[in-house]
């Protein structure tokens, strides 16, 4: 992530704890999210997937796309 975005490992690292506490399987019963990155725009996939639709996901929206 850090090479793909340029934003920080241990920004990712808190991200994705924060969202998912490294839990490549886990989905938000309420909103949908999915994933490491709890994306709202798949809802299955590889960690790799994952990964992918996250720097999709940061390249449009940024660091919004994780705002509280």
């Amino acid at each position: 992530m850090q090479s793909r975005t340029g934003v920080s490992a241990s920004t990712w690292n808190t991200i994705i704890t924060r969202e998912s506490n490294w839990n490549s399987t886990v989905k938000n019963s309420t909103s949908g999210a999915y994933g490491l990155f709890q994306n709202m725009h798949i809802s299955s996939g590889s960690v790799e997937d994952q990964v992918n639709a996250a720097v999709s996901l940061y390249n449009a929206q940024g660091m919004a796309a994780w705002a509280l």
